[in-house]
């Protein structure tokens, strides 16, 4: 007897935690719904941010590969005498043989060049850069338009995303619904494809939206993050000692001494500094899918002597977990396939926001013109009972 009235109660406590976490779901949802909706389609957007950019300037990126690429000291010596208003102070290097270098000038304009005869397709400043689709798509997902505070904004955003993963799964826990019903009303198909789809979306879901918030509140998280190195990484040099040679070396020598630094990794941009500062290599490995990597070495630009090499694979734990979160969060992590995985989920966030409206919206009108009939039922009864 005893047994049968522990199951009892311990059968209510949970039918009232899950009546709760159905509140608390509906509500966070209806608050921040719409928010998610939009962070989620430009999400899956920005998967494909690169490609946006030099389809909509197609004449700055892309270019007909030509046998080798020439070195790029009679490439920088061309953009410094078509610019000599401006320094150069680094190049990208081109990720794939059909697209261009990229040349940074201090005056915030890029020049654009073909790596195989050194043509120059052209400029972009860095004004026109932020009005692009792209860039503009990138500061809608991460901040609203809003700047910092909109940062901290999407930061909640992804917490309440990751709220809504959780208790999402502790709903569809008892139907455990993984397929649509091919008979039956509307309502119980948009029903099955609401908890279907978000149980097959949330561990992308999950990902994205804790990455979210370690990037939104990054001046917070990333202090913690470090401390799960066994030791502080070595200070980056910011400059180096003065030598009797005034002549810094090439781009090319520079380039030659990082890839030896770091072999098997290659050149992504390559600083270009003045005075006595000293270059910096960043360097990618082939698992590193970020824009230009996170591997670095740092020269000195008179002598080429290496000053100090960073290395990602082998970072310490925070530090890897550094590298790793944008990755994470965007799907770049595996290449094409996780990208593609990564769009699908968005999209399916998004639509996981109509499926639940469409849940939502009939109950509460029918509770809303229910309540108003008994009020009416209560106020005729009044009034006919009044003297």
């Amino acid at each position: 007897m005893c047994g049968y009235l522990a199951v009892a109660i311990c059968f209510r406590e949970l039918t009232v935690i899950r009546k709760t976490l159905l509140v608390l779901h509906r509500w966070v949802a209806l608050v921040v719904g719409l928010f998610v909706f939009f962070v989620s389609l430009t999400g899956a957007a920005l998967v494909f941010e690169n490609q946006i950019d030099r389809a909509l300037n197609s004449s700055l990126f892309h270019v007909r590969p030509q046998g080798e690429r020439l070195p790029l000291q009679p490439l920088l010596e061309r953009v410094r005498s078509t610019y000599p208003e401006a320094r150069v102070t680094s190049v990208r290097l081109a990720e794939a043989a059909g697209l261009s270098h990229q040349f940074q000038l201090s005056n915030r304009v890029t020049v654009y060049v073909e790596p195989y005869t050194g043509r120059i397709l052209g400029t972009r400043s860095m004004a026109q850069w932020e009005v692009g689709l792209a860039r503009r798509l990138h500061l809608l997902h991460t901040r609203l338009m809003a700047g910092q505070v909109g940062e901290w904004i999407v930061g909640v955003i992804s917490f309440l995303t990751a709220f809504l993963v959780v208790t999402g799964l502790i709903l569809w826990w008892p139907a455990c619904i993984l397929t649509l019903r091919r008979r039956g009303s509307w309502k119980r198909w948009n029903s099955d494809a609401h908890y279907a789809l978000g149980f097959y979306t949330a561990p992308i879901a999950m990902v994205m939206a804790v990455t979210g918030v370690i990037i939104a509140f990054g001046d917070f998280a990333d202090p913690l993050i470090d401390r799960l190195n066994a030791a502080p990484p070595p200070a980056r040099p910011t400059r180096v000692a003065p030598t009797s040679n005034g002549r810094p070396i090439g781009p090319d020598e520079a380039a030659q001494i990082a890839q030896k630094a770091l072999p098997g990794a290659v050149l992504a941009l390559l600083t270009l500094p003045e005075g006595l500062r000293p270059i910096v290599a960043q360097m990618k490995y082939p698992e590193d899918r970020t824009p230009t990597g996170r591997s670095r070495v740092f020269l000195n630009p008179h002598s080429g002597e290496v000053l100090l090499v960073e290395n990602t694979r082998q970072a310490g734990f925070g530090t890897q977990l550094h590298n790793l979160k944008r990755s994470l969060h965007t799907g770049d992590i595996f290449g094409w396939p996780t990208r593609i995985l990564y769009f699908i989920a968005s999209l399916v966030l998004a639509l996981l926001w109509v499926t639940g409206m469409l849940m939502w919206w009939p109950a509460f009108r029918f509770r809303r013109k229910n309540r108003t009939s008994q009020r009416t039922t209560v106020q005729e009864t009044i009034e006919a009972h009044a003297p």
